[in-house]
C-alpha cells in the first residue's frame, strides 16, 4: 500500500511540473526528461522493500533529483522570455542549408558509413546479417556481449559517436533536404538502402535499445520540424517495436515470436526490467564506499579508445548475478549518490535542470534549419533519456558527435561573415 502511496505523490508531483511545461513540450528537454523519469521512479516505488533502508534512502533520493531538476528549470524560465520565443521560433520561415553545409553532411554521413563498415569488418560479424541470411548461431548473447565488452577492445563508445548517432541524423537530414526541393522520386529510390543501412548498423551487434533509440532521435528532430502525424508515427513504432521483440528471442529474454511476445519484451524492458535492475545495483552500491568522483572520471577517461573506463557496471553485475558476462543498469540516482551522497544528487539535478532549460532556450533563439532541428532534435532526446549511469553515458550516446555537428555548423556560419 504504501509503494502505491508514494507512487501516487510522485506522479502528482511530476503532473505539475509538466503541466508548467505543457505548452513549450515540443522537444523540450525539460518536459520530456519529467516523462521519462517518471516511467523509472514509479516503476521502481512499486517493487520497494520498506523494511530496507537502502530502499527507503532510494525513494528520497528519486524525490529530491526530480525536486531539484523542477527548480533549476523554473529559475531558468522565470528569467527569460521562454514563451514569446517558443512562439516565435516555429512560426518562422526555415532558412535554406548553404553548399557547404550540404557537403559538410553529406560527408558526414558516407564517413559513418564507412565508420560502420569498418567497425564490422573488424569484429568479424554482423548479427543482423547473420539472422537475416539464416546462419545458425549457437550462442547469440555471448556474440552479443563480444561486439561491445569482449576481450578485443574496439572503442565501441567511439564508434558509436558515428553509428549510432552521426549515421542517423545526416542521412535523414540528406533525404529531408531532397524532399524539401522536390527531389521525391530520389527520396523513394533512396529511403530502402538507407533504411536497410540503419538496421544493418544499429542491429548489427545485437542490441536492442540503438534501434529504439535511433527512431526517437528523428520523432524528436521531426517535432521540430513539423507537428506529428501520430498515425504515420504510430505504424512506424509497430514495426520498430516488432523487430525488438525478434531481438528478444535471440537474447533468449523471451522464448517465442509473436506480436504479443514482442509487447511483453517491449513493455517489461521499459516499465520492469529497468527498474528493477536499477534497484538491486542500488542496494549493491550502497555497501560500497562513496566513490568521490573517481567512477565518474574513469568513465570520461574510457572515452578514449586506448581505455575501456569504468568497470563499476560489469562489476555491480557480478555481484548481482554471479557473472560480468553484462553490465548492471545504474541509474544516474544512483550514480550520482555513490560519487558524491544527496548533496551531490540535489546540485547535479538541479545543474540539470538549469542546462536543459537554458539549452532549449539556446535552440529557440538561433536559425531555424532543418540540420538544426534535426541535431537539437537528437541533442535534447539523449538529455531527456538520461535516466541511468554516470554524465559519461550521455557522450557515449552520441553527444560528443551531436556538439562537433552543431560546431561544424558554426564555422560555416562564421566563415560567411
Amino acid at each position: 500500500m504504501l509503494n502505491i502511496f508514494i507512487s501516487i505523490i510522485y506522479t502528482l508531483l511530476s503532473f505539475g511540473i509538466l503541466k508548467i511545461f505543457h505548452s513549450t513540450k515540443r522537444g523540450n528537454p525539460v518536459y520530456w526528461f519529467v516523462i521519462f523519469q517518471w516511467v523509472m521512479a514509479v516503476g521502481t516505488f512499486l517493487v520497494l522493500d520498506f523494511d530496507r533502508d537502502s530502499d527507503i534512502l532510494y525513494m528520497v533520493l528519486y524525490l529530491v533529483a526530480l525536486l531539484a531538476f523542477a527548480a533549476g528549470a523554473v529559475i531558468v524560465v522565470a528569467n527569460s522570455n521562454y514563451m514569446a520565443r517558443y512562439r516565435e521560433f516555429f512560426d518562422r520561415p526555415f532558412t535554406p542549408p548553404s553548399q557547404i553545409t550540404r557537403h559538410i553532411v553529406i560527408g558526414l554521413a558516407i564517413f559513418s558509413t564507412i565508420v560502420t563498415l569498418g567497425y564490422y569488418q573488424l569484429i568479424g560479424y554482423n548479427l543482423f546479417m547473420e539472422t537475416l541470411a539464416g546462419a545458425e548461431i549457437l550462442d547469440f548473447k555471448s556474440a552479443r556481449l563480444a561486439t561491445y565488452s569482449g576481450e578485443d577492445y574496439y572503442a565501441p563508445g567511439f564508434v558509436n559517436q558515428f553509428k549510432n548517432t552521426l549515421l542517423v541524423v545526416c542521412w535523414v537530414t540528406v533525404l529531408t533536404w531532397m524532399y524539401v526541393d522536390g527531389r521525391v522520386q530520389r527520396v523513394r529510390m533512396l529511403a530502402l538502402p538507407i533504411l536497410f543501412l540503419f538496421l544493418y548498423a544499429l542491429l548489427g551487434t545485437g542490441q536492442r535499445a540503438p534501434m529504439i533509440y535511433a527512431f526517437l532521435t528523428v520523432v524528436f528532430g521531426i517535432s521540430l520540424i513539423t507537428k506529428i502525424e501520430f498515425k504515420r508515427a504510430g505504424l512506424a513504432f509497430v514495426g520498430v517495436a516488432l523487430m525488438f521483440g525478434f531481438f528478444s528471442v535471440l537474447n533468449e529474454r523471451v522464448d517465442s515470436f509473436s506480436i504479443t511476445s514482442s509487447f511483453v519484451a517491449f513493455t517489461s524492458r521499459i516499465f520492469i526490467n529497468d527498474q528493477q535492475e536499477g534497484l538491486f545495483a542500488f542496494r549493491e552500491l550502497v555497501l560500497q564506499d562513496s566513490a568521490w568522483f573517481t567512477e565518474w572520471i574513469q568513465g570520461f577517461v574510457g572515452l578514449s579508445p586506448w581505455s575501456k573506463g569504468s568497470k563499476l557496471s560489469h562489476e555491480i553485475y557480478m555481484l548481482i548475478h554471479g557473472t560480468d558476462r553484462g553490465t548492471a543498469g545504474v541509474t544516474t540516482v544512483g550514480s550520482a549518490y555513490y560519487n558524491g551522497g544527496m548533496l551531490n544528487v540535489f546540485a547535479f539535478y538541479f545543474l540539470m535542470g538549469v542546462a536543459y532549460a537554458a539549452l532549449f532556450c539556446r535552440f529557440l533563439r538561433g536559425q531555424k534549419t532543418i540540420l538544426r532541428c534535426y541535431t537539437y532534435g537528437a541533442i535534447f532526446f539523449v538529455l531527456s533519456i538520461y535516466i541511468s549511469g554516470p554524465p559519461v553515458v550521455l557522450f557515449n550516446k552520441g553527444l560528443m558527435a551531436l556538439l562537433l555537428l552543431l560546431f561544424l555548423g558554426k564555422l560555416r556560419t562564421q566563415s560567411r561573415h
